[in-house]
Formats: C-alpha cells, sequence, structure tokens
C-alpha cells in the first residue's frame, strides 16, 4: 500500500485534454470507462460500475473526483489516501500506520502513535471503516475509535 504500488502515474492525451498539464488527483482504475465514454461524448455505464468520470477534473472545472481513494489488498492490507495523508491499516497483526504524503513522500516516518496525529489518524479510520463497510469488505480496522 506505499506510494509506488498505489500513486501510479496515469498519463492520458487525445482530443479536449489540455497539453503539458498536471493535475493530482486521485482515480481509480474504475474511473476509466466512464472518463472515456465521457470524452467520446457517449452514454457512460451509469450505476453499472462503481466510477465516476475524471472529464471535470481534465477540464480544470474541479480539483478532485473522490475526498480519497481505498486500497486493499487480500485479507491483510487496507489503505485510505487523501491528497495528504494515508492510513495504512494490517488487521491480522493489528499495526496501523500513518504517513503524511505531501512532507513525506517516501513515506519513511510513520506518525500513526504521536498524539499530535491522533485526531486524524482516527478519522482516517473511521472514513476507511465506513467505506469497507459501504463496500460490503468484513475486514474493517481494529481499534476504531
Amino acid at each position: 500500500m506505499y506510494e509506488h504500488t498505489i500513486g501510479v502515474p496515469l498519463i492520458m492525451s487525445g482530443p479536449g485534454i489540455a497539453k503539458n498539464e498536471r493535475r493530482s488527483a486521485q482515480c481509480y482504475l474504475r474511473d476509466l470507462f466512464p472518463t472515456f465514454c465521457s470524452l467520446a461524448g457517449i452514454d457512460g455505464p451509469g450505476d453499472a460500475i462503481d466510477g465516476r468520470s475524471l472529464q471535470p477534473v481534465l477540464e480544470g472545472t474541479v480539483d478532485e473526483i473522490h475526498p480519497f481513494v481505498v486500497g486493499c489488498f487480500r485479507d491483510s492490507q487496507r489503505m485510505i489516501r487523501t491528497t495528504e495523508w494515508k492510513f495504512i491499516d494490517y488487521p491480522q497483526v493489528n499495526r496501523r500506520q500513518l504517513f503524511r504524503l505531501n512532507v513525506d513522500p517516501l513515506e519513511l516516518r510513520d506518525l500513526s502513535e504521536e498524539t499530535r496525529h491522533a485526531s486524524i489518524r482516527d478519522q482516517l479510520s473511521v472514513d476507511l471503516n465506513n467505506w469497507l463497510t459501504l463496500h460490503g469488505d468484513s475486514l474493517t480496522t481494529k481499534d476504531n475509535p
């Protein structure tokens, strides 16, 4: 769940996509199909998939389409990432990590035990648990506040 596997760059080019611009919006692979449909001017999948078009981000009308993204690996890891923070839970070993990505992009300093970041850690844990519950994942984080 570290950035070298989660923060994969997405490069897009084509009609209606500005050249030489960067966006920092997070997305899922499932956002690509609705994005391509939207860019092509055809009806997308609607509610058939849990993806959202990135077209507003590409047009610069919004900065993000997801306030956070969630990642899962088997029954051993769950992660939530905002543009600034990442919280990783390892439910099998009752371990958690918290990183402040904008100042520690290599995720070298775990802040999960620092009391000054407890409210951020706890809020991310709640947000992650809510997302996991909503999506039918039985591995919610332990010690949820």
